[in-house]
């Protein structure tokens, strides 16, 4: 396999290069290390009354992991499964490793030393694949290597890593409405109803807030009241206040469409309106103009639809009112689709 290092080439683990890197960096930053240090695995204990998670024994058989370098000086074992890496690529990404491999007490197995983890095999070779990669994916695709990039990422303190996994989450559940509109150009990741339950507890975990509103949109507009409430293929909502607050959102998903689309029953012309008494048809009666019984029959098309008030689906080719009248409702629904995304932290009780 070849060397993980080439000159020439920038290194996943270089400074962060375009703007939303360099706010993802800044917030990294700001954020207070108690989880990762929380996290920080201690040197082995002498004690032996003392439960040291970093030298778990397996009684499995080993499996040898599919991250190996016949030329690693270092061994990762992770349930019974170990990989072979390099000290030097380790120690320089992570504080967290480079403590560990200071203590000249770590066992060693023909001049390999070993270092035994609690973490799970699978996330394990997520993370030790993007150590020793040259350079780092745009975005994720796997829901579970997402996890696995945040969880070790923040664990063993490899910025770039968990840069890299809530780049991912900010593309998916995007904080404003125009990017998530035009989404479905640039995401990676298209979470399933299932994924978005875990995705949550992702975003409360580790306090991703700028991706919570969107979040808690999808559970609540995609999933059923009873996968809210039960989960759905392993994943569920692990706070019962998130799941109260998903159901009564989805619960108010009807009355909303209603309130946001209330506009098309008003029945005052538009300035402009050619089919308006106004717009120089003399002796007109606007209450039967074509605009307003078009505007009634797009209003009543719209609360036929199982939705929200993102959600809802219109076909301008159909809509035959005049140029002027056309032009105005595009524009009410626009700042109405506005108006209901500036709410939803209000709506799923973020403010606070």
């Amino acid at each position: 396999m070849a060397s993980p290092i080439s000159d020439g080439t920038r290194h996943p683990f270089s400074e962060p290069q375009d703007d939303l890197e360099l706010e993802l960096s800044a917030e990294l930053e700001a954020q207070p290390s108690d989880r990762a240090s929380s996290s920080t695995p201690s040197t082995p204990s002498s004690s032996a009354e003392e439960e040291d998670p970093w030298q778990i024994v397996s009684d499995q058989s080993i499996i040898q992991g599919s991250v190996w370098y016949a030329d690693g000086n270092v061994i990762m074992q992770a349930e019974n499964t170990q990989f072979k890496v390099f000290q030097g690529v380790l120690t320089s990404h992570s504080p967290v490793f480079a403590a560990i491999l200071e203590d000249i007490e770590i066992e060693e197995v023909d001049g390999c030393r070993i270092i035994r983890t609690d973490d799970a095999a699978e996330d394990m070779r997520y993370f030790l694949e993007a150590f020793h990669c040259l350079t780092l994916p745009d975005g994720l695709s796997d829901l579970r290597q997402i996890c696995a990039f945040l969880k070790l990422g923040t664990r063993y303190q490899v910025p770039p890593i968990q840069r890299l996994a809530i780049k991912t989450l900010c593309t998916s559940y995007p904080s404003s409405l125009s990017s998530w509109s035009k989404r479905q150009g640039y995401r990676t990741f298209v979470p399933t109803h299932g994924a978005s339950l875990e995705i949550l507890n992702l975003a409360r975990a580790y306090q991703i807030k700028q991706i919570l509103p969107t979040v808690m949109y999808q559970c609540a507009r995609f999933c059923a009241y009873r996968t809210l409430m039960q989960g759905f293929s392993g994943h569920r909502i692990a706070d019962p206040m998130d799941v109260q607050r998903c159901v009564i959102a989805k619960a108010q998903f009807a009355q909303a469409v209603k309130q946001s689309y209330a506009f098309l029953g008003d029945e005052t012309p538009v300035k402009g309106c050619a089919y308006s008494a106004a717009g120089g048809e003399e002796g007109f009666d606007p209450g039967l103009s074509v605009c307003v019984l078009e505007k009634y029959r797009l209003m009543r098309s719209i609360w036929a639809q199982d939705t929200s008030p993102l959600g809802v689906q219109i076909d301008w080719a159909t809509f035959k009112a005049c140029r002027a009248c056309v032009s105005h409702a595009k524009a009410m629904v626009k700042a109405e689709r506005q108006k209901y995304w500036d709410s939803l932290p209000t709506l799923f009780g973020l403010n606070g």
